[in-house]
């Protein structure tokens, strides 16, 4: 979710530190629901995908970016997640040799729509709950 409007960023930097908590916490928590749900949906040959599984969280002057990450940062593990997600399959004209032919299995896809409205849900109660908490509301 991001806030556009100056004027209520201004006011969210203004809160009081334990109410700004209530939204991390509501981050936090999405995130590693997010990454409990990637686990659970993705394919198990050798644990090895599951294992590289984890949560990036990086804090900014405009808030808090918490990311749900498939792979390793290298090239051989994003690669790796990127054909089990998609699926691979030969295209005409590329001039890559041909591999073979698998179905993608989607697990992140999935994962981000069924999280989606539920972190919706989270955050909004986390602002409300924020903003009664500094007497906005």
């Amino acid at each position: 979710m991001k806030i556009v409007d100056s004027a209520v960023r201004k006011g969210f930097r203004d809160l009081p530190r334990e109410q700004r908590k209530h939204i991390g916490d509501a981050i936090r928590k999405s995130s590693l629901e997010g990454l409990r749900w990637m686990r659970t949906l993705a394919p198990s040959d050798t644990g090895e995908l599951k294992a590289e599984m984890h949560v990036k969280f990086e804090a900014s002057d405009t808030g808090i970016i918490a990311s749900v990450e498939a792979a390793k940062v290298d090239k051989a593990s994003q690669i790796k997640a990127n054909t089990l997600e998609g699926g691979r399959k030969y295209r005409e004209g590329v001039k890559t040799p041909f591999r073979g032919r698998s179905e993608g299995y989607y697990f992140v896809n999935r994962s981000r729509s069924l999280l989606g409205p539920k972190h919706a849900s989270r955050i909004s109660r986390a602002m409300v709950k924020a903003m009664k908490g500094a007497g906005w509301k």
